[in-house]
């Protein structure tokens, strides 16, 4: 079970990495912002050799997203895209240990960077018989208000097992670098099945999601949604490493709306519980974790506001 939620984890970054064409074929440009909050928490801390070693609380976890995804070039052999984007977060984390403070940790952190993807199209096999076949590649630059930290991105490729009006199955793999994880080279699946007019399922990147068109301008969904939440600090504490990585991963499970507004705008509330699994602070270089945190489940509230430009 734990390597299960663990590969979920690492393909909620992919989906950070990683854009695949799949979903908006025609669209040229997007911008969404994000707004999100989670309630307070309390949490543990514990290692491989000792178990509770710190506790202390999370206090209102509020956090902000920005992301463009601009398609440069864009034809049947492939695509390639820029994705700039900024996280900010306001996470305070109470950590003592007997009393002492943990270590230091940024109430007020930036990430930001832009993510450079490119996918190319080809036939796997013969023409009669073969099936299509998408390689993936992408890098990405992370930056803090501490400057540069870190390059990452993945290379991999998917095979379109099935591909009609109404299902879509590709399987695959992807290999990670420049990720702290233990194992860089995990399995790849999306799939896409159009019911009927009104009910589709869509397990594809972070999302596993049950929809139903209400109307033409209106979506209603229940399902799960992966949500990354990374802090580049520096501990200032002999026992951790000097560039520290916070990586936080919860499952949020709940209910999603959305709003198209205009052709180009559209609004998505959301609401459900979070659950936190895949916490860890590691060296921004090296796969060995310092710490493990263990946090309680809590409510959230989303709201995503999206624009986007597609070809006619």
């Amino acid at each position: 079970m734990k390597r299960w939620m663990l590969m979920m984890a690492v393909m909620c970054q992919v989906a950070g990495y990683a854009q695949l064409s799949i979903g908006n074929p025609k669209e040229k440009f997007s911008l969404s912002a994000t707004v999100d909050g989670v309630a307070d928490s309390d949490y543990t801390w514990d290692t491989d050799e000792n178990k509770d070693i710190a506790d202390g609380r999370m206090k209102r976890t509020m956090s902000a997203k920005l992301k463009s995804n601009i398609r440069l070039v864009s034809g049947l052999m492939g695509n390639v895209s820029l994705a700039p984007f900024y996280n900010y977060s306001a996470t305070r984390l109470e950590t003592e240990w007997n009393g002492v403070p943990m270590f230091d940790f940024p109430d007020n952190h930036h990430h930001f960077g832009a993510t450079l993807s490119a996918s190319m199209n080809m036939l796997l096999g013969s023409r009669e018989h073969g099936k299509p076949m998408t390689i993936l590649a992408s890098t990405a630059p992370n930056f803090s208000e501490n400057g540069f930290e870190q390059m990452s991105g993945l290379v991999g490729a998917m095979v379109y097992v099935t591909r009609s009006p109404k299902t879509i199955l590709a399987l695959g793999a992807i290999y990670l670098y420049g990720s702290p994880v233990s194992w860089p080279l995990w399995p790849l699946v999306i799939y896409r099945h159009q019911f009927d007019g009104r009910w589709n399922v869509n397990i594809m990147e972070a999302n596993w999601l049950l929809n139903y068109q209400a109307s033409s301008k209106v979506r209603l969904a229940f399902g799960t949604e992966l949500s990354s939440h990374k802090i580049y600090f520096r501990p200032n504490n002999d026992l951790l490493p000097r560039k520290a990585l916070y990586d936080l991963i919860s499952e949020r499970v709940g209910f999603f709306a959305n709003w198209q507004a205009t052709k180009e705008l559209s609004l998505e509330l959301s609401s459900g519980v979070n659950i936190p699994f895949y916490g860890r602070v590691r060296d921004i270089s090296h796969p060995h974790i310092y710490m493990k945190l263990h946090a309680d489940v809590k409510p959230y509230v989303q709201l995503k506001l999206n624009y986007s430009i597609k070809k006619d």
